[in-house]
Formats: structure tokens, sequence, C-alpha cells
């Protein structure tokens, strides 16, 4: 029995013995392995401090010319006209506008007048919608307008003619004028003569079309093809009270100027000076009205909407030419 016992003992004392030399052994490699990783990546923070520093000798030492430095980009600020890289217009361009503007545009009313007696109004003011849209894409040259493009300017008609008829009780005192005098300042010329023409071809369809549309829209797209030509980049945009002021002479010279005539050629067969000074000393009263309008909704919302406009035009980009 007692050497059964020893012979025991001796067969735990092996297995205890080999299972400490297996976990030994196992353990040793495992901190070998640690070592050797630790060693490897010094050597790699090593091997990049070595590169960096061999690059920080390469830069110190070149000239200071050639070292360009990224500068921060400037903060646009709203409000103010936004820097655009902007083309100068072509020879081709301009007198394509001009030629569409004060060429076709009087041509096609007038032979509505006189061929058509009046009665193809609707068919005139497409022709002249369609003419600014030609001076529209025009002005685009190489490209094509975007999406977003046309739906901002349809947006922009849409809230003329339904300001013009949230105001419909209150006779002349309309913000039409207002906001097409905004949309030439923010997106230019051509852009405000768009706007100006399509807002009055929308909101007749609620007042009702007539030999009158084509004029309005001709009268209202100068209003904002002049404010484009005038306040478009440039400082005087920022000045309110020049924004009022040109409100208030271009209802009463343009808008005024242009439809108290064609009132004249409309409804009367027989036209003279004198005539023509009646007209203009009746429709006085209702200009004045309409100016002061303009005036009141350019001083109250011109700014904000001028602002918001810029934020649009810088942040997505749109009317840059």
């Amino acid at each position: 029995m007692k050497a059964k016992s020893r012979n025991v003992t001796e067969e735990n004392r092996g297995k205890l013995q080999e299972d400490f030399l297996e976990r030994f052994l196992h353990a040793e490699n495992v901190w070998q392995q640690g070592r050797g990783s630790a060693r490897s990546e010094k050597s790699a923070a090593g091997n990049c401090e070595k590169h960096a520093g061999q690059r920080r000798e390469r830069i110190s030492s070149m000239p200071e010319k050639n070292i360009q430095t990224s500068a921060p980009a400037p903060a646009v600020q709203v409000g103010s006209a936004p820097k655009t890289s902007r083309r100068k217009s072509s020879p081709v361009r301009l007198l394509l506008t001009l030629v569409f503007l004060f060429v076709l545009t009087p041509l096609t009313i007038l032979a509505g007048i006189w061929f058509l007696g009046d009665r193809k109004y609707l068919f005139i003011s497409i022709m002249l919608l369609l003419y600014a849209m030609i001076i529209v894409a025009v002005r685009f040259e190489g490209r094509r307008p975007k999406a977003r493009e046309i739906v901002t300017l349809a947006a922009l008609a849409a809230l003329a003619a339904a300001g013009r008829a949230v105001f419909y009780m209150l006779p002349g005192i309309k913000p039409v004028a207002a906001i097409v005098i905004i949309v030439g300042v923010s997106f230019g010329g051509e852009t405000g003569f768009l706007t100006g023409a399509l807002s009055m071809l929308v909101s007749d369809f609620l007042f009702g079309q007539g030999p009158w549309t084509p004029w309005q829209m001709f009268a209202m797209g100068l209003i904002g093809l002049l404010a484009g030509l005038l306040f478009h980049n440039r400082p005087e945009r920022q000045k309110k009270t020049r924004l009022c002021l040109y409100g208030f002479l271009a209802v009463i010279f343009l808008y005024g100027g242009i439809m108290n005539p064609a009132s004249l050629l409309i409804y009367s067969t027989e036209i003279s000076w004198q005539s023509l000074l009646a007209i203009y000393i009746s429709g006085l009263p209702m200009d004045l009205l309409h100016a002061g309008g303009t005036v009141v909704f350019l001083w109250l919302g011109g700014g904000v909407m001028l602002e918001k406009l810029d934020r649009i035009h810088v942040k997505y980009g749109i009317f840059h030419v």
C-alpha cells in the first residue's frame, strides 16, 4: 500500500511539474511577443519623427516666397454686395439685350395694336415673356440656367403676383414694384426684367387679361432692369433711402410714363398733345399713390428681403455668371 501511494504521489508531482513548465513557457512566449511589438512600435515612431524632422528642415531651408500659407476665406457679409467672379458683359450680350428690350418689344406691342386690333393681347404677352426669357438665357452665355434658379424666379414672380392680389382692396398700393426692384438689385437687371414681366402676366389672370397686359409687362420689366443696372453689385444697394427714391421715381416716370399713353392708345381713337397731357394729369394721383406704396414696402421689407436673397445667392451659387 505504501509503495502504491508513493507511485501516485510521484505521478501527481510529475503532472504538476509538466503543467508548471507549460504555463511558464507560454508566459515567456507572450512576454517576448509583447516586447517585440513594443520595439516595432517604438521603431515606427522613431521613423515618423525622423521623417518629420527632415521635412521641417527642408521647409525651413526653402525661400519664403515659395512657401504658400493658406489664409482663411473672408466672411461674406449678408446685405452687402456679394463678391462674385462676375465676368464683364460681352458686346454681343449687351447688343442682344438692347435689341430685344427697346426694339422688338415696342414693335411687337405696336404690331398687336395696329395689325391685330388689340384682340391678340395674350399672344403678344407670351411673345414679350419669350423675349425676357431669351435675355436671361443670353446672360448665362456658356451654361444653362440651373433648376434652382428657375424655381427661385418662379417663386419670386408668384410672390409678386400674390402681393398684388392681397392688396386688391387698396387701389394703387401694391408691392409688385418693390419686389421687382429687390430682385433686380440682388440678381441683376435681366432677372429683374423677367420677374417683372412674369409677375404682371400671372397677376392679370386674376385681375383680367386685356390689351393693357403687354404694356404692364414691359413697364414693370423696365423697372427691374434699371434697378439691376443701377444697384446690382454696387455699394449704393445698402442705402435704403436711395432704393426708396429710385422706387418712387421709377413708378412715376417709368410705369406711369408708359401706362398713361398706353391707355390713350387703347381707349382713344384720336391722339393729340392735349389728350396726352390730360391723361397724364388724370393719372397722376394714382401714380403718386402707387409710388408712395412702393416706397413704404421698400422701407419696411426691402432690407429683409434683400438679405434673404443675398443669402440664397451666396449659399446656393445661383445667378453667378
